[in-house]
Order: structure tokens, then C-alpha cells, then sequence
């Protein structure tokens, strides 16, 4: 499937490049296409470092029918160093919601796949309190339920949800999600990662006045430090590596070509225009 937002390429993966609203209205539109099912992602740095070293996740990411959205103040601030582009992002964590709580003729039919035993009935419950809009089809965990791809896939299909939740956790969710859009029968499959564990009371969320800085990832790291410590300085000393290798690019190519302009920062009158990055 093509899309009409415009798209970039940075770090080898290609993103739509939309913020909140043009992402809600396009998922949305999807949930209503006749049409073949959609992947939907949200690849962010732990996503992006995770496929340069796992070829299927970076296949999953590169399928056809995959909406691949750009998340995460991390990816943002290397792009806007690589290139002078500031470019938006989502989170499945506002995107959901938003989704699902729009307006519809007839409720939306979900399922929702993922999480430790009683987390996807936990979550579905919660869904169903405060989304009128929305009807629960199926609930299956990530671990027993998912052992049997055959059963799970069939319970699926007679399920007919419009809608798959996949909380499985990167790379699974999009291996698997890439794997299911044809089979499950859903018009999106959506990889939500931590979200069911949100929705089911298992996890919290930072505070707003943390989102509104921007520092969510911090309060992540403060609040479980274990499960984001090793994972941040990793993943964040790559992302600082992959900058200044695209620094060092930029000025070899002024030095060889004093008279081009930089590859690394865009001209000023195409700062607005989100193209593709040639930091790749």
C-alpha cells in the first residue's frame, strides 16, 4: 500500500512523516478502506537500533503494507542535528485513544493480543469503561495464547476484528504484526507495545507536566531503571556514534567539493519540506 504523507529516511528505515492529527485521520481512514490490511508502527530508538542487527525486524519495518511512524525525542534531536530538520513524531500512547475514541456508525470491532497472562482482559476491560465506541472481540495473552499460531490465527479470523492491538514488545509485535496482516482478517494491525500493560494498571505513565517537557523517557528511566538503564546508554551511544559518522560525511564532502552545499543541513527555504534524510 502507498500513502500521501511525505516520507523520510534517516538511520535506513522510512517513516511517514505525520504528527498527531494526520495519523489519527489516517488510521482512521484505513479502518474503513476496502482494501489490504495495514501494519501499523511506531519506530522509535530502540526499534531503529534493533534492526540494523536483525534483518527481519528491518524487513517488517520495510513491508508494503507497513504505516511506519516516527517516535521519540531521541530520533528527533539526532535528525534535526543530522539534517536542520525538525520533524514530528506520535506515540501509540495518545495515538490509540485517539483513535478509538472517534465517532463511528457502527462500533469498531478489536481484539487485543499481548501482555502477561490477564493484562489484554484487564486492558480490554478498561477499554470498554471509557470507549463507548469500540466493541472487544477477543483477549489473548503473549505468552500460552500465542504458543499456537494456527489456533490463535483461526480464533482470529472467526473473531473478525477491524482491528488487532499487538502488544508484544519490539521486534516480536512487528515480526509477528507483518507475518498476521493477512491471515488475522483485521484492516490494521497496530504494534502498541507497552500499552496493554498502561491500559491494564500494570505500568504507569509519566505525569503530564514530564510529557509536556519532553523528558518521558527520564522519568522511565527514574522509575524503572533496571528495565531502561543498560538500554539507554546502549542504544543512546549508537545514536550519538550514527550523528557525528553524518558530521563527518557532511564535511568530507565540503572538503572535496568546497563549492556544493552541506548534504547535512538542508538550504533554509526547505527547512518546512519533510524529505528524506540522506543520513542513512
Amino acid at each position: 500500500m502507498r500513502f500521501d504523507e511525505p516520507t523520510l529516511r534517516f538511520l535506513g528505515v522510512v517513516f511517514q512523516a505525520a504528527d498527531v492529527q494526520t495519523a489519527c485521520a489516517r488510521v482512521e481512514a484505513l479502518l474503513h478502506a476496502e482494501c489490504e490490511s495495514t501494519l501499523v508502527v511506531h519506530a522509535n530508538l530502540n526499534t531503529v537500533h534493533r534492526a540494523q542487527s536483525d534483518p527481519d525486524l528491518m524487513a517488517a519495518l520495510a513491508h508494503p503494507a507497513a504505516l511506519v511512524l516516527f517516535e521519540g525525542i531521541g530520533l528527533k534531536v539526532a535528525r534535526w542535528l543530522v539534517t536542520g530538520l525538525w520533524c514530528p513524531d506520535t506515540n501509540g500512547t495518545d495515538l490509540v485513544p485517539a483513535v478509538l475514541s472517534r465517532r463511528r456508525a457502527a462500533p469498531l470491532r478489536v481484539a487485543l493480543i499481548g501482555g502477561a497472562r490477564g493484562v489484554a482482559v484487564a486492558a480490554a476491560e478498561h477499554l470498554q469503561a471509557s470507549q463507548r465506541q469500540i466493541l472487544i472481540v477477543g483477549t489473548w495473552d503473549g505468552f500460552e495464547d500465542c504458543e499456537s499460531e494456527s489456533t490463535l490465527l483461526s480464533a482470529l479470523a472467526e473473531a473478525r476484528p477491524d482491528l488487532v492491538l499487538l502488544g508484544l514488545g519490539t521486534p516480536r509485535q512487528e515480526k509477528l504484526g507483518a507475518r498476521w496482516l493477512e491471515p488475522a482478517g483485521a484492516r490494521v494491525v497496530w504494534a502498541v507495545g507497552g500499552l496493554l500493560d498502561l491500559w491494564a494498571g500494570r505500568k504507569r505513565r509519566a505525569p503530564a507536566l514530564w510529557r509536556a517537557m519532553r523528558v518521558e523517557w527520564l522519568w522511565r528511566l527514574l522509575a524503572y531503571p533496571r528495565a531502561y538503564g543498560g538500554r539507554y546508554a546502549t542504544q543512546g551511544a549508537w545514536l550519538v556514534a550514527q550523528v557525528l559518522r553524518a558530521w563527518g560525511r557532511a564535511a568530507r564532502r565540503r572538503w572535496l567539493s568546497p563549492s556544493a552545499p552541506s548534504a547535512a543541513v538542508e538550504p533554509p527555504a526547505r527547512r518546512e519540506r519533510v524529505q528524506a534524510s540522506e543520513a542513512d
